[in-house]
């Protein structure tokens, strides 16, 4: 732990795990200590009571912040405001507004959403009642989110709002053993879902035989309560539970939710800093799991790549060892090994949406017209420096061609840049 003090007891600085702390000498809980040495209860020479030395300086007890109680996302207070053009009903229960909307959906006369700023042609009927439902969705997670916004004093959101519904041709497929209906309401969907949790009892007992199992396919994980199997069961469903009201993220848990506003704190507000790169958090728990980031601890079977989590090397092993690529474009023969690629490929096909503001350039995408910013316009100070010679660069391209050109650095083996 390194320390460091002001000349006249005012700031101690210390570091936790990479955690830079601000605690002030006065506010520091004080400890009762004895002030002797060790000593054997045989030794003549050990102290009296009236010789120990006891530091009488007042404690700080540190006040205990009572606890909110939690709400369940079961319990949570529902006013699902329908805004379908024309209608401004309200509803308590989600399933009360899919029902209505459902409504709206078939008494319309043709297959575009009326939803207020959605415009969507859905091309068939069945497809719009899909997409409909979707929207009761969404308006149940935002609501959820605003709820929780209500109880907590969180930062504001300064993402722009997005609200993307994919058409699932296939619709929802529950893969429970026995079961493989299939649904084309996302809302009958996580309903019918819920039925194969509650089936089970409220905890597992094995001395009765009661075992709560995830029946999913290629699954069977075990579970203590009905509560964890249904928290698990959403990896395979893919259900979120609440939604930022600001910019319609959607989020499988209140912490994820929580950390998506926090993250957004301004920069001077964020005091946790990572001595590795020097990025800020706004809290403990998120630098903590920022900094499992600088450790690899999987290793490539088929090369000398180490990854940092499961997902990157899944991710390394599909993009360098493997050949398959199961997304097909409809438009041309190509096929992408991601659904990303195969998205950010499809835009190739359409107009030029991006306009640079300082020139006449156009593009497809925002990636790539923020390339050519940086490349063209971006007047900003250098942002990286090389470790040997101190020399400044703009992009972490040209510092990784300055180290290999000048310095005779190399790419760790099995990788394919710096980090």
């Amino acid at each position: 732990m390194d320390e460091s003090k002001s000349s006249e007891g005012g700031i101690r600085l210390r570091s936790r795990l990479a955690v830079f702390e601000h605690i002030t000498e006065e506010n520091k809980p004080k400890k009762r200590k004895f002030g002797s040495s060790r000593y054997n209860d045989s030794d003549d020479s050990s102290p009296s009571e009236s010789e120990l030395v006891i530091d009488e300086t007042p404690t700080v007890v540190k006040k205990k912040h009572k606890k909110k109680p939690s709400i369940k996302i079961s319990e949570e207070v529902l006013n699902l405001k329908c805004e379908w053009i024309s209608c401004d009903s309200i509803f308590k229960s989600w399933i009360e507004l899919n029902d209505h909307l459902l409504n709206h959906a078939g008494a319309n006369s043709g297959t575009m959403c009326l939803w207020t700023n959605c415009n969507t042609d859905c091309k068939t009927v069945p497809f719009l009642m899909q997409h409909v439902s979707y929207h009761g969705y969404l308006t149940k997670l935002k609501n959820i989110g605003s709820n929780v916004l209500t109880r907590e004093s969180l930062p504001e959101c300064k993402h722009e709002k997005s609200e993307k519904i994919i058409l699932r041709k296939e619709g929802y497929m529950c893969e429970w053993e026995y079961c493989m209906l299939n649904f084309y309401n996302v809302c009958e969907f996580y309903m019918h879902m819920e039925m194969h949790v509650n089936a089970n009892p409220r905890e597992a007992n094995e001395k009765k035989n009661e075992i709560i199992l995830c029946d999913w396919a290629g699954c069977k994980l075990k579970f203590a309560t009905k509560y964890k199997l249904a928290e698990h069961l959403r990896t395979h469903t893919h259900e979120k539970v609440m939604a930022c009201p600001t910019c319609g993220t959607l989020f499988a848990n209140r912490t994820k939710f929580v950390d998506h506003r926090k993250r957004q704190l301004s920069e001077h507000l964020q005091s946790y800093q990572c001595s590795q790169c020097l990025k800020l958090f706004p809290t403990e728990r998120l630098l903590r799991e920022h900094t499992r980031s600088h450790i690899n601890h999987y290793k490539c079977q088929m090369c000398n790549m180490t990854c940092a989590t499961p997902s990157r090397l899944a991710e390394h092993i599909r993009f360098r060892h493997l050949d398959m690529k199961p997304y097909k474009c409809d438009q041309c023969d190509k096929a992408f090994k991601t659904k990303y690629n195969l998205a950010t490929h499809i835009k190739t096909h359409g107009e030029d949406a991006e306009s640079c503001e300082f020139c006449s350039y156009k593009c497809r995408s925002k990636v790539g017209m923020q390339s050519h910013y940086k490349k063209k316009h971006d007047q900003s100070a250098p942002i990286f420096e090389c470790h040997t010679c101190k020399k400044k660069l703009k992009r972490g391209q040209f510092l990784t061609k300055h180290l290999m050109k000048i310095h005779n650095y190399h790419w760790p083996s099995g990788h394919s840049r710096f980090r």
